[in-house]
């Protein structure tokens, strides 16, 4: 029991303590090969931002246009051609449309009768100008202007004039009150509900949608109204909500009371895609947390967003928000020029509004510091840390049910007849972060879900770096560690072992006359002891800045941790019971904490987002049992880390959106278990020290090979979106010279412990 026990007792702390630096080293190798060849957010080539197509202008209602109509069947004769010519040098007649009629249509063809040789002019409202029909002199004594868009008018005066004499002229008045238009892009109808466009002023607009879904969600009942501004322009949302699809969609608009109450004919049917879904918030790459700026200096602002929304980056401080730059996003990826900030301390976030106007939660913010610069000067307005009245942000769009504004996604206008002419429309609005009154941490939207990630380059960047990892960082690591044990059975090298004081006084080993025994609390305090302490070296890995969202945090990976655990422990323990001859223990295993704190400190060194981390503080120690049945357990363990994680990543696509603490608190435990169930599978299958990794990899070289594939694949695509760490090319160049040295370094030293040495001896 003395030397014997003693002697097992020093190998057993070596071996963990030297499994738990090797670990260490591999979680940086890992983010190493992750900072390498992880995809860098495409560059505009001259810097700049790309410009914001502006909304284009609703065009007005079709403007009287000039033609030139003959007196044959295109325009010559009105009516059926029986009605009979007036006399030479009358006056023209305006038969149809007949005075006072109605048109709700926006459109008419007018005609009537004149003195054959005679050229008409007719002339639509008061307002002068060009006329918008010349009929051509012939001997027909018939003319006909044929379907002419009117504009809206609750009298409208239709004047036929005689060229050339202006006594010559006829009058009829009607009363036009066409479709309103709806605003569209392309020709479709993007929206989460919202409608809108231009109407007669003081019109009551209706909308309908109408369709039926592949999931039977009928759209027939949804509708909305709303009064027309002094401007014309209208909004309102589709109640009830329909279903995200394909619909369509049309308006009718009932005029004032000099309109008789009439209702128009509704306008065209336009195609309707309904998107209520908000985006996932975007990311925000550049500039880096902490980072300095000068004062008025334009700030370059760039990161990840989902195609074709449209991203506004926001400053905050305790007195108010201001908006630094807006971009649209393109080929996933957006970059914008901020307007210079006045000397003080800032929070930066950005938004996203996809196309039918939802909008995103903030990302993960940044803090900003503004210093004093002599050399800058700027006449535009900056916003101080210390003003009592901050500049206020764009106004946002209301709510469904709430009071509707002028919508803020681009638009372009499919004009319809009858229209009046609508103001410029104005530039997209976005919400500021202060509207979203909920702190977000790196944990709340930390991983980003598999709808968002397109599957092929997904899957192939991430099999090429679980592939690289293996060659180049996991299996050169075990060779290193196989040529530094070296052969024990030679007795100069066991004595130089025996002569390496890791731990401990170093004193003899006769001086003990038993086994050192420290005395520790109860499992389970350890444990709870233990873990949180993992918790609080996991939140390291992440900035959090309020004492809100820290307790937040914290509980969410306290949770998580626990989840974790009880997997990785006791899935092997329940699965040891169906084994003969073997048995399982889990017990706190101090060298572990070694490992949670690599993995946060590598993450909050190198700033990953998603970061890389490692919460498995229970170690399984397998009693008796073959080599196979404690290979079959370490691959249980390492298997169910990894589905847990891929269960967690499927169901954040089911997670509402973060808006309030508890549904922050419930995206941060899925996006903590995630991260630290694939990062504590990837480590654990390291074959070195007492890691579950070795003992899989002597049962089967092959089956280790599928499963760390497998694994560091799953991982790999969990880490893909870490779109920022390629961006300094020095940096990465000079990590992968360092992980192709290392792997010469480790396969040389193997070769030569292995062959050279043995043949020289």
């Amino acid at each position: 029991m003395h030397r014997s026990s003693v002697g097992e007792f020093r190998r057993t702390r070596l071996t963990r303590a030297a499994g738990a630096i090797a670990g260490a080293l591999m979680v940086a190798g890992l983010a190493a090969v992750a900072l390498t060849l992880a995809p860098a957010p495409a560059a505009h080539a001259d810097g700049s931002p790309t410009a914001a197509t502006p909304p284009a202008t609703p065009a007005a209602a079709p403007t009287a246009a000039m033609s030139s109509m003959s007196a044959d069947g295109t325009g010559g004769t009105g009516g059926n051609g029986t009605t009979d010519a007036i006399a030479v040098g009358a006056a023209p007649t305006v038969d149809s449309p007949a005075a006072g009629t109605f048109i709700g249509s926006g459109r008419a063809t007018v005609s009537g009768t004149r003195s054959p040789g005679d050229e008409i002019q007719l002339f639509v409202g008061d307002t002068g100008g060009d006329p918008a029909c010349i009929v051509a002199a012939t001997g027909d004594a018939h003319w006909s202007c044929p379907d002419l868009a009117l504009p809206n008018g609750s009298a409208l005066p239709l004047r036929a004039v005689v060229t050339g004499d202006a006594t010559l002229t006829s009058t009829t008045t009607v009363t036009v009150l066409g479709p309103p238009s709806i605003h569209a892009s392309g020709g479709t109808v993007v929206s989460n509900g919202l409608v809108h466009g231009t109407a007669f002023p003081g019109a009551l607009v209706t909308v309908r949608a109408s369709g039926t879904q592949a999931t039977g969600a009928q759209a027939s009942g949804a509708s909305c109204s709303f009064t027309a501004d002094g401007s014309g322009n209208w909004a309102c949302v589709l109640d009830p909500k329909l279903a995200d699809g394909r619909y369509s969609v049309s308006a009718t608009q009932r005029g004032p009371a000099a309109f008789g109450n009439r209702e128009s004919d509704s306008s065209a049917p336009l195609p309707l895609i309904f998107d209520a879904t908000a985006p996932a918030a975007p990311t925000l790459t550049s500039p880096q947390t902490g980072s300095a700026i000068a004062t008025g200096s334009k700030t370059v602002y760039s990161g990840v967003g989902a195609d074709g929304a449209q991203v506004t980056v926001w400053a905050s401080t305790p007195a108010g928000s201001q908006q630094l730059c807006s971009s649209p996003v393109t080929a996933g990826v957006w970059s914008c020029v901020g307007v210079g900030l006045a000397p003080g301390t800032y929070t930066v976030s950005a938004l996203q509004q996809d196309a039918a106007g939802n909008t995103s939660a903030a990302s993960v913010a940044v803090s900003l510091r503004v210093t004093e610069s002599s050399a800058s000067a700027s006449s535009s307005p900056l916003l101080s840390p210390n003003s009592a009245t901050p500049s206020a942000p764009p106004t946002s769009l209301a709510a469904p049910g709430g009071s509707a504004g002028l919508p803020s996604a681009p638009w372009t206008t499919v004009p319809s007849p009858g229209s009046p002419p609508a103001p410029k429309a104005a530039p997209p609005a976005a919400i500021p972060p202060e509207s979203v009154p909920l702190v977000r941490t790196p944990f709340t939207a930390a991983v980003r879900s598999v709808s968002e990630i397109d599957t092929l380059t997904m899957w192939l960047p991430a099999a090429l770096l679980a592939l690289i990892a293996l060659a180049l960082l996991v299996i050169p690591a075990r060779l290193l560690a196989v040529a530094v044990a070296g052969v024990r059975a030679d007795a100069g090298r066991t004595a130089s072992i025996r002569s390496l004081r890791l731990f401990g006084r170093n004193r003899s080993r006769n001086e003990y006359d038993r086994v050192p025994e420290l005395r520790t609390p109860t499992p389970w305090v350890t444990v709870a002891a233990a873990a949180f302490i993992a918790t609080a070296l996991i939140t390291f890995a992440g900035p959090i800045t309020t004492a809100g969202a820290y307790f937040r945090v914290v509980s969410a990976v306290f949770l998580s941790l626990g989840i974790v655990g009880s997997v990785a422990a006791g899935v092997p323990l329940l699965a040891s019971r169906r084994v003969a001859g073997a048995s399982t223990t889990a017990a706190f295993a101090p060298y572990t904490l070694v490992l949670v704190a690599a993995a946060s400190a590598t993450s909050r060194v190198l700033q990953l987002q998603p970061t890389l981390l490692y919460g498995v503080i229970v170690a399984v120690t397998v009693v008796g049992g073959s080599t196979a049945v404690r290979g079959k357990l370490a691959a249980l363990q390492i298997g169910s880390l990894a589905a847990l994680a891929a269960l967690g990543w499927l169901l954040l696509d089911l997670l509402p959106t973060a808006d309030t603490a508890l549904t922050a608190f419930v995206s941060e435990f899925v996006n903590a278990t995630v991260l630290v169930a694939i990062g504590s599978a990837g480590i654990l299958l390291v074959p070195l020290g007492s890691l579950p990794g070795r003992a899989l990899l002597r049962w089967s070289k092959g089956i280790w090979l599928l499963i760390a594939i497998a694994v560091d694949t799953l991982l790999f695509a969990i880490l893909v979106p870490i779109q920022d760490l390629a961006s300094h090319e020095a940096g990465a160049l000079a990590i992968t010279i360092g992980l192709l040295s290392f792997a010469a370094i480790s396969v040389s030293a193997w070769l030569w412990q292995r062959y050279i040495a043995p043949a020289w001896q």
